[in-house]
């Protein structure tokens, strides 16, 4: 085979993350201050062959054509990858950075005369694989190879703490293993974390490609619409999430209220629309209250606001006392929410009242907002047709729209759960609004 082998060969890349975005003149001056600490850490490595190439907005850095690679020189080159971006990130230059360990990369000498400039070219799997790696690093990011992790596994001891990874598929189909460099406590805040919430989804942060026999398969046998409207949803519902930071559950909404973390200092807000056939019928309900007992078990009280909005209003005989309008399961159950609630957190309302509060009125089913975190659960009946722009915040009441005549006998609902600021701003202004109407009266 042409050129010659490396025995052994460790190679970083270092991509400036969002380059394009930079106006040409920030541009230059984003390379000629990377250029400048790179070679300044380069030239820190005394006694060490370092080959280093630009790639525009970054840079390939390799060692091992000259230099053996053990344990000193591993754990000097990493020292060097983990201060350079330390420094780049301090000085405002957002990169990310791959490191792979390969026996099989090879110097292609470069003819003399020839248009390329330097004397050689270096080949192989170790940049490959780093070049492949980096796709799923994310800004401040450092991530390795397993190959190169078990390298700096017979270093004695671990010269850093690295987290291990779910395995990435590329879009060529190759399987990656990965270890996500792990910050101290110093560089906390600089580099990026893997304790981060995004970490365990990294590996879906891109769709894989459907193969061209399957496509063509689908498309001779009459399919093409088909497949093509299941891939779009598909992409556009991952541009939802982006834009709008909402999304509907896969599981049904009592499964997602369940499942949510209890933080005895949040508060949670409910408005329970009891004017409506729904969760409250759904046969289910005890593990829900299930839930809320296990959550204050060692406390007296839920950290729940709930405003339970029946059919009719305060005028009418007996409803103000919550008489004539609760099935008889209804009213045990809050007959139960009472004993759970702190005293003054638990409001009956008149649905005729409602219409003053646009937003809160459209979500026909209800909602539960987390104050402290700033995210909305809202029920909708599971719509299979619904479209990823259905679940734009703006678009809620008309998705909610469609289900007039829902009966819950139909099946559990769904979610819709969202972050997006200005609707959980403006639930929780028209949820205190609703607090003070001469309306309201207390349960609890």
């Amino acid at each position: 085979m042409p050129g010659d082998r490396f025995d052994r060969a460790v190679v970083a890349v270092v991509d400036i993350e969002s380059f394009t975005t930079h106006r040409p003149g920030d541009q230059g001056a984003l390379v000629e201050l990377f250029i400048e600490m790179l070679n300044a850490g380069i030239d820190a490595l005394t006694g060490l062959t370092i080959d280093a190439w630009s790639t525009g907005d970054g840079a390939i850095v390799s060692l091992g054509r000259v230099d053996p690679i053990d344990d000193e020189t591993v754990s000097r080159f990493l020292d060097f990858v983990v201060d350079l971006i330390a420094g780049l990130l301090r000085a405002g230059v957002v990169v990310r950075t791959a490191i792979n360990y390969s026996e099989r990369d090879r110097i292609v000498t470069v003819p003399s005369g020839s248009s390329l400039r330097g004397d050689f070219v270096q080949v192989g799997d170790g940049i490959n694989d780093a070049a492949r790696i980096i796709t799923f690093c994310e800004p401040r990011e450092l991530l390795i190879s397993d190959s190169f992790f078990r390298l700096l596994r017979q270093l004695d001891p671990l010269p850093h703490v690295f987290h291990r990874n779910d395995t990435f598929r590329t879009k060529h189909g190759q399987l990656l293993q990965t270890h996500s460099y792990v910050p101290s406590a110093d560089e906390t805040g600089i580099f990026y974390s893997p304790n981060s919430p995004l970490h365990r989804y990294k590996r879906f942060s891109s769709f894989p490609p459907i193969k061209s026999e399957t496509l063509d398969y689908f498309v001779h046998t009459g399919l093409e619409y088909e497949i093509r409207k299941v891939v779009s949803r598909a992409y556009a519902a991952m541009e939802t999430i982006n834009d709008t930071k909402t999304f509907m559950s896969s599981s049904e909404v009592l499964k997602v209220l369940i499942q949510m973390q209890y933080d005895q200092d949040d508060d949670v807000i409910i408005v329970s629309r009891n004017d409506q056939r729904g969760f409250w019928n759904q046969q289910r309900k005890s593990e829900y209250l299930s839930y809320l007992r296990n959550s204050c078990a060692d406390r007296k009280y839920i950290n729940q606001r709930r405003i339970l909005v029946y059919p009719g209003t305060d005028d009418e005989p007996g409803v103000a006392e919550g008489r004539e309008v609760l099935a008889p399961e209804e009213a045990a159950l809050i007959a139960e929410l009472k004993t759970l609630h702190r005293p003054n957190t638990f409001f009956k309302f008149p649905s005729t009242f409602l219409f003053q509060y646009e937003d809160i009125n459209a979500l026909k089913f209800g909602f539960t907002l987390s104050r402290k975190y700033g995210f909305a659960v809202i029920p909708v009946p599971a719509p299979e047709d619904a479209d990823p722009g259905d679940l734009n915040p703006a678009s809620i009441a008309g998705l909610l729209s469609r289900y007039e005549n829902y009966d819950p006998l139909e099946g559990p609902m769904k979610a819709v759960i969202t972050a997006d600021e200005r609707f959980i701003a403006t639930l929780m202004a028209q949820y205190e609004e609703i607090l003070r109407s001469p309306h309201i009266r207390p349960l609890s």
